[in-house]
């Protein structure tokens, strides 16, 4: 059997979007403070490399987030077409 909520898949995959959007602005502000603040030293030098993987990690979570949203939005219209458009 091949169905679903079709509002509610429209809902999850605009949410799923949303929080990529989030997460982008999220790590854009973030970026923005700690290229801003005055720090040197090991500690900030280890701090910087640290979290320049974090902004490539927390990318690697917007792409997946933004995939899944499009993924469900596939689904949804496989859905709609197996169901004759209900």
């Amino acid at each position: 059997m091949t169905g679903g909520d079709l509002p509610g898949l429209d809902a999850l995959s605009a949410k799923l979007k949303s929080f990529a959007e989030e997460l982008a602005q999220l790590k854009a502000a973030a970026g923005k403070v700690v290229v801003g603040t005055a720090w040197t030293g090991k500690h900030a030098n280890e701090f910087r490399v640290a979290w320049t993987q974090c902004q490539k990690n927390i990318g690697l979570i917007e792409t997946d987030l933004a995939n899944a949203a499009s993924a469900v939005q596939k689904n949804r219209q496989a859905i709609t077409i197996a169901t004759g458009g209900q």
